[in-house]
């Protein structure tokens, strides 16, 4: 399942392999139609969350998740603190972790990097998975591309070709 915050990017999501997209609420943080989020999260709840928000969102994660559920937080679009329900990690048993490439040692990103060689790469090149991008911009295009990070028009990656 996959959850976006802004509905033109639904096709953009669902295309690649979402088998389930929801669009969350702008005004509220809540997740919208509450019966299909019964039905769809509450009811059982999602065993992983990658999350890329933090900030305030992360008591809808803790809403959603299942018992027994696991959170990664791998960014802080929203934020870096946050106030948590710390009852809701207790009474569902959450695991929640953290990661981020930057404290890693040399080795560590070499292996990782060893990885997404082996595993990775072959399913991108064969066309198994895909990175959806939105716009290419040169090194002196910068300021533009910055622009369209922060207006949230974009429905992929924006790329910076620093050889262009």
């Amino acid at each position: 399942m996959a959850t976006i915050s802004r509905e033109f990017t639904h096709v953009h999501v669902e295309q690649p392999g979402a088998p389930s997209v929801m669009t969350m609420a702008q005004s509220t943080l809540a997740m919208p139609a509450e019966g299909q989020v019964t039905i769809k999260v509450y009811a059982v709840g999602v065993n992983v969350i990658m999350d890329i928000a933090g900030g305030d969102f992360i008591n809808e994660n803790l809403k959603a998740i299942a018992i027994d559920g696991r959170m990664v937080s791998v960014a802080m679009q929203r934020g870096p603190q946050a106030t948590i329900d710390i009852f809701r990690i207790m009474a569902k048993r959450v695991v929640w972790t953290g990661s981020t490439l930057r404290p890693q040692s040399v080795d560590n990103k070499a292996q990782i990097a060893q990885g997404l060689a082996e595993y990775i790469w072959p399913l991108l090149n064969n066309g198994d998975i895909s990175i959806p991008i939105d716009s290419v911009f040169s090194f002196s295009e910068v300021e533009q591309a910055h622009e369209l990070m922060e207006s949230g028009k974009h429905k992929g990656k924006i790329v910076l070709d620093l050889l262009a």
